[in-house]
């Protein structure tokens, strides 16, 4: 993509952001249970370089849990993901506001209600990419994958 033509990417997407901002907070304040810290946003040139990274990453492994709830996922995916730092991406806004930096340990509200969130995805990649988890939501069913790279 010529540099001219990225620019203009980026900025409509950031436009978009503006719309989408006050509904993404509101997701990440749900899915926390904190208050959004503006600081914690990657830009979007940044957060398609954390893609683009985790796309080159070797996976090892691949295991897909099957939940009822939330709390499922924080029990099964255990010791990889304490005391991690991580990037979330939720649903499709993320695209246009950025990915959201998690410093520490990784509180997922086991109570995320996705109908009313009108939320369907979660994504939390490793700062240091060793680990990838992909959160869907479908019709009361949460099903996820927990990737593991070199």
């Amino acid at each position: 993509m010529n540099e001219l033509k990225q620019k203009k990417d980026f900025l409509y997407r950031k436009a978009q952001g503006n719309l989408l901002k006050d509904k993404y907070y509101k997701k990440i304040e749900s899915l926390t249970l904190n208050p959004v810290n503006t600081s914690n946003f990657m830009s979007l040139e940044d957060t398609d370089l954390i893609i683009k990274k985790l796309n080159e990453k070797e996976e090892i492994s691949r295991k897909k849990i099957e939940l009822k709830n939330m709390y499922t996922l924080i029990n099964s995916a255990g010791e990889k993901t304490t005391k991690k730092k991580c990037y979330m991406l939720l649903d499709e806004e993320w695209k246009f506001l950025g990915a959201y930096k998690i410093d520490g340990i990784i509180y997922i509200n086991s109570h995320y209600d996705f109908e009313k969130m009108e939320s369907d995805e979660i994504r939390l990649i490793a700062e240091d990419f060793s680990f990838y988890i992909q959160i869907d939501y479908d019709f009361n069913e949460i099903t996820c994958e927990f990737f593991i790279y070199k």
